[in-house]
């Protein structure tokens, strides 16, 4: 046998003893599914960032002229996220625009994503969103106050 044929034999033995280890690898289940970006303004707009993660993490990063300033985590449970989650699939999210603006001068903006298992969409949020995205804006912006925040910075 060839050299050739012996190093390729070798590294077809190697390929598949750790083939099955690389199957029982699982994909990571914390996935980002809904974000809320408020940005600041020349006055005292709230400026922050807050993600949703499918297993329930938390994340928050106040900016500016918010109580809560740097890094925080907290979770939220299953039953909840579900609800939530389901409120933005009723809302038929993905057929909004992907941007609402104006000719208003220093208003913030709000960044609004969503991730199902098929479809995600950022929608940009300056001036005059119709109602039904605002109150998505806002169920995700009340659960601010109600998490058990941990800061980690």
């Amino acid at each position: 046998m060839s050299k050739l044929r012996i190093m390729r034999l070798i590294l077809l033995i190697i390929t598949l003893a750790f083939s099955p280890a690389c199957k029982n690898q699982k994909l990571p289940a914390d996935v980002l599914i809904i974000s809320l970006e408020k940005t600041p303004c020349f006055g005292p707009c709230e400026a922050y960032k807050m993600e949703i993660f499918s297993s329930g993490l938390v994340k928050f990063n106040g900016m500016s002229n918010h109580k809560m300033i740097g890094h925080y985590e907290a979770s939220i449970d299953q039953e909840e996220l579900h609800k939530i989650v389901q409120q933005f699939r009723d809302s038929n999210f993905f057929s909004f625009k992907n941007q609402y603006t104006g000719s208003m001068k220093d208003l913030p903006t709000t960044y609004l994503y969503f991730k199902d298992q098929v479809n995600e969409k950022t929608i940009q949020d300056y001036y005059n969103a119709p109602r039904l995205l605002k109150d998505l804006e806002q169920v995700v912006e009340n659960l601010i106050p109600i998490l058990h925040w941990k800061k980690i910075d």
